[in-house]
């Protein structure tokens, strides 16, 4: 109605196809995302789906959406490639969405649980991950293959990202949208907990092979939202040392952010001290409790498939 494409010949809601498209033939992870298990495979599919892509976008005006652009696109050569894709069009803008260290290095940690993990929160390892946190050098890396005027930096909003994307993009009020539940939310801590010994009994992850995200899914969606424990965070002492290792691309940042009016002090390290609740014990009342919303869920599947 506001004259805008949403693609559904990608398949999917989140566009990971580009990704994939884009993403170095070694990088076998990306790769497996579309099946795919050589670099003969992955030429195969460049071509298949560039000239797909081209044609079913000769006309018309484009929205295309994936975390995965920002996830796994490390090399200019990558970052290129897609810009390469996006040719045909008479105008390309980039919305990069820049997210607090420590919210999004817990968020990142949920998502690793429901895809199957069981390690333990690792604060260093998001410290030394530049390539992900860094956002002035992930912004340098799209203004070389786009150029700057093509691609504006914003902060993402606490909660919900949609509205303000909706604003940006010029689609009016998101309120005005019939919106499906909210995807990809954050365990609790208490569901974390019992995600990770579920994870740690039943062998799900093998880092040389992705477990499909949707069996884990489908697992989790049974207890997410239990009311059972906090809201996921690291400590104070944690996320402090995070946000202060970016603290430098963190000030050209909010520099460069198109609404950093309306959030003042974002990347600001907590002032007060507080524990993190990533590593929350499982007590067996709340164990309990969520195995049952588990058990009652699996007989309901099981019922509507006349099992």
């Amino acid at each position: 109605a506001a004259g805008w494409h949403y693609p559904a010949f990608l398949k999917k809601r989140n566009h990971v196809a580009l990704a994939v498209f884009a993403a170095s033939s070694s990088q076998e992870r990306t790769l497996r995302l579309a099946g795919l298990t050589s670099a003969e495979d992955h030429d195969q599919y460049r071509r298949d789906f560039g000239h797909r892509f081209v044609e079913h976008t000769r006309t018309g005006d484009w929205i295309f959406s994936s975390e995965h652009l920002g996830s796994r696109l490390f090399a200019d050569a990558s970052v290129d490639r897609l810009a390469g894709l996006f040719e045909h069009f008479d105008r390309v803008r980039i919305l990069m969405y820049a997210r607090r260290q420590d919210d999004m290095a817990v968020a990142t940690y949920s998502t690793w649980l429901v895809d199957g993990r069981s390690d333990p929160f690792d604060v260093d390892f998001h410290v030394q991950h530049r390539n992900r946190y860094d956002f002035e050098m992930v912004a340098d890396r799209w203004d070389r293959a786009f150029g700057r005027d093509a691609v504006e930096v914003r902060l993402y909003p606490p909660g919900d990202v949609c509205p303000d994307f909706a604003e940006a993009v010029g689609l009016g009020s998101i309120s005005d949208w019939h919106r499906r539940r909210q995807l990809n939310s954050s365990l609790s801590s208490t569901e974390a907990a019992f995600v990770r010994q579920m994870n740690e009994r039943l062998g799900r992850w093998d880092p040389e092979k992705r477990v499909p995200t949707r069996v884990v899914e489908n697992f989790t969606d049974a207890f997410l939202g239990s009311g059972r424990g906090e809201r996921l965070r690291m400590s104070s002492t944690d996320a402090r040392h995070l946000l202060e290792a970016y603290e430098s691309s963190n000030a050209s940042t909010m520099e460069r952010a198109a609404n950093a009016d309306r959030f003042p002090g974002y990347f600001d390290p907590p002032e007060d001290d507080f524990p993190g609740t990533v590593e929350t014990d499982l007590a067996i009342d709340d164990a309990l409790v969520l195995s049952q919303r588990l058990w009652k869920s699996t007989s309901r599947r099981l019922r509507g498939r006349g099992g």
